[in-house]
């Protein structure tokens, strides 16, 4: 392990930067656009919150606490979701109450979907590290089940309205890898790969293919070396679509 740590975050003059730490968020927002990459992890500036991102929040940070405590009920649930909403990101106090019972039908889809199941919860918000040379990779599983026969399934909860069919999800970069974190970061050989897909109560699950990973790994690492190199080239195909293209020295949007 020490000398894995030191291979991460130290190396000699005149080889690539190491250290550089990986995440579905950040390789999703370089493959948009890499620039749009140096913008929030170079520069660090902040995504401004939205209706619907404020709405994400509060529903995972609700979740989170209501299978913390075991308590299973349908009230509880609702007074997590009280608790942890976050109140910012809205155009009017009208909106939020729009996006508020949009929520709670969204747990009240849930909570009866849930009930129906017959797996053990294993993990809930649980983060994961793992290496893979010279990076490491970062980031939190939803929920991670246990079926009676002996079989995980990574779960991921999804608030946006789109459905994804199965063909879709096995190309889910996010997917892939939490399951690949569960194998590296825990040890855990994940059989299926699920979306909850609140707005719905519906879940879409496919098998885990395992067959998938190298290709996963080769996708990390070219995009891990890119930005250790510094490469942020501007992909102006995006720029209708990104959040910074009114303020983008090299957006196509601007008004």
């Amino acid at each position: 392990m020490f000398k894995w740590f030191q291979r991460l975050f130290f190396t000699k003059k005149g080889s690539v930067p190491l250290g550089v730490e990986l995440s579905y968020s950040k390789v999703k927002s370089y493959l948009e656009c890499p620039w749009l990459y140096r913008t929030l992890y170079v520069e660090m500036k902040r995504r401004a919150p939205t209706a619907p991102s404020s709405l994400g929040l509060s529903i995972h940070r609700a979740l989170e606490a209501y299978h913390a405590d075991n308590s299973g009920t349908l009230d509880r649930l609702l007074e997590c979701y009280n608790d942890h909403w976050v109140h910012v990101g809205f155009s009017s106090p009208q909106e939020q109450m729009i996006y508020f019972e949009k929520g709670r039908k969204m747990l009240e889809q849930y909570w009866n979907m849930d009930q129906s199941r017959k797996t053990k919860i294993v993990f809930v918000e649980k983060e994961f590290i793992f290496p893979l040379d010279p990076f490491v990779v970062r980031g939190i599983i939803d929920r991670v089940d246990l079926n009676p026969e002996g079989q995980y399934e990574v779960i991921d909860y999804k608030t946006q309205q789109e459905l994804l069919s199965e063909e879709e999800l096995s190309r889910d970069l996010q997917l892939g890898l939490y399951g690949m974190a569960l194998k590296q970061a825990f040890q855990l050989s994940p059989s299926f790969l699920s979306l909850f897909f609140l707005a719905h109560g519906k879940v879409v699950s496919i098998p885990y293919n395992p067959s998938g990973e190298s290709s996963l790994r080769e996708k990390l690492l070219e995009v891990g070396l890119k930005i250790s190199r510094e490469e942020f080239p501007p992909r102006t195909s995006h720029c209708v679509r990104c959040e910074f293209r009114q303020t983008c020295q090299y957006s196509t949007e601007r008004g």
